[in-house]
C-alpha cells in the first residue's frame, strides 16, 4: 500500500501521509484485497473530486479488527445529496457489507471528508 500512495502523491501533487498502529499481520488473501480496494478507492475519490492538498491514512491493527481512516482537506460535500452518492461510495458500502464491516463517512462543505473503517479480521 505504501508504494501505491507513493505513486499517487507523485501524480497529483497531493501530500499523502501513512501512519500504521498495532502490530501489522498479514491477512487472508481475499480479505488484503478487499481492503487494498477500499483503499483504492478511497483514495481515488481524494484525487477525482476532493481537491485536497493533503490527505491522511491511519491503519490501526488490533487483535480482532483493523481500522482504516482517510481524511483529507478538500472541499467536502454535503452528505444529504443523494447525487454525489456515486459508484465509488455504493461500491465501498458493498465491499464493507461483504467483509461484515461498518464504513462511516463525515463530510462538511469546505472542511474536507473523512471515512472510517472498521473491518473485522476474519481467518480463511
Amino acid at each position: 500500500m505504501k508504494k501505491y500512495i507513493e505513486n499517487i502523491a507523485k501524480q497529483t501533487g497531493i501530500e499523502f501521509e501513512l501512519k500504521t498502529f498495532g502490530k501489522e499481520t498479514r491477512l487472508p488473501s481475499l480479505m488484503e484485497v478487499a481492503i487494498f480496494r477500499l483503499v483504492q478507492e478511497s483514495l481515488t475519490n481524494v484525487v477525482k473530486h476532493s481537491q485536497a492538498k493533503e490527505c491522511l491514512l491511519k491503519v490501526e491493527f488490533q487483535k480482532e479488527k483493523i481500522y482504516i481512516i482517510i481524511s483529507d482537506n478538500g472541499v467536502g460535500f454535503d452528505l444529504h445529496d443523494k447525487s454525489k452518492d456515486g459508484f465509488g461510495l455504493l461500491g465501498m458500502k458493498e465491499r464493507m457489507k461483504l467483509l461484515e464491516g461498518e464504513l462511516v463517512v463525515q463530510s462538511t462543505q469546505g472542511r474536507g471528508t473523512k471515512l472510517l473503517l472498521a473491518i473485522p479480521i476474519k481467518s480463511e
